[in-house]
């Protein structure tokens, strides 16, 4: 998820990709509350990634690691007999 979140950043939010690793704070990027959104959004809506009821706990002062961990725990867990949603980043995809 983490990386699924920092090539997001880069490539759909338009950040330095040097300027990006998981330390990185989204106020440290310039990243406002418009930019978080899009972020959020392009996530859902591209990657079908679940984002949290709680989008109020996702805030700038988070860092790129903590924000990828929120959005981990907020992934639904398979029921029995089916597969748990697959990250394309992880599992060797492409996320173009």
């Amino acid at each position: 998820m983490l990386d699924l979140v920092m090539e997001t950043l880069t490539q759909h939010i338009g950040r330095d990709p040097e300027a990006v690793t998981p330390s990185t704070r989204l106020d440290q990027l310039d990243v406002d509350s418009l930019a978080l959104l899009e972020l959020l959004c392009t996530l859902e809506d591209e990657h079908n990634v679940r984002v949290p009821d709680e989008i109020g706990d996702i805030h700038g002062g988070l860092t790129l690691t903590e924000i990828a961990d929120l959005l981990e725990r907020a992934q639904p867990e398979a029921l029995p007999g089916q597969q748990a949603p697959v990250d394309p980043v992880t599992a060797g995809g492409s996320v173009t």
